[in-house]
């Protein structure tokens, strides 16, 4: 069994980060950073304020995010702001790095790279998309759950439907594989 699996089966629950409580890192986080291009999540040099753009975002009510909110407003959202000046940059990174190294946690689909070329639509509608399709979750019940837990189900699915992952791989996850074989290829 692949340690990634169990990894995102077991997860702590008292995430915090700027003292506020992060929830379980869900798909909905996922596409909220996606749009942000958020450097906390996706970035190598991420700012404080990156840092605290994400925390607002795993902190906050999926269905406030929905509403173009965060769930942290006025006073609240100033003084969070305000604590967080004085709070050390490089510890909450860390606590930020460990809470999204806990929930995401993916099957290793690069192993078998296939021929044909990946689907063109993004990998979070396609994973919501292929659990909906093959399953009786619903899109919320779905973008919701811990993301490592949906990457899983998903490669489990398309394991029973006899798919290869060159069938499931979204052209994101495409380039990404071909990025790390370059990588791989340049440091061998």
């Amino acid at each position: 069994m692949q340690r990634s699996y169990a990894e995102a089966l077991v997860n702590r629950t008292d995430h915090t980060c700027y003292g506020l409580r992060l929830h379980a890192f869900c798909l909905y986080d996922l596409l909220f950073l996606a749009l942000d291009q958020n450097a906390a999540y996706f970035g190598d040099q991420p700012t404080q304020e990156d840092l605290l753009a994400a925390v607002l975002i795993c902190s906050s009510k999926p269905q406030d995010l929905l509403s173009g909110r965060h769930t942290l407003t006025g006073w609240r959202k100033k003084w969070f702001i305000r604590k967080a000046m004085f709070t050390p940059f490089a510890a909450e990174l860390a606590k930020f790095r460990a809470y999204i190294k806990d929930f995401d946690s993916r099957p290793e689909f690069f192993s078998e790279k296939g021929g044909g070329k990946g689907m063109r639509a993004p990998t979070i509608l396609s994973l919501a998309c292929f659990i909906e399709k093959h399953s009786n979750m619903t899109e919320r019940e779905i973008m919701t759950a811990p993301i490592g837990q949906m990457f899983w189900k998903s490669a489990a699915i398309a394991e029973m439907e006899g798919l290869t992952s060159a069938e499931i791989m979204t052209q994101e996850e495409e380039d990404l594989a071909d990025e790390m074989i370059k990588e791989a290829q340049e440091n061998g």
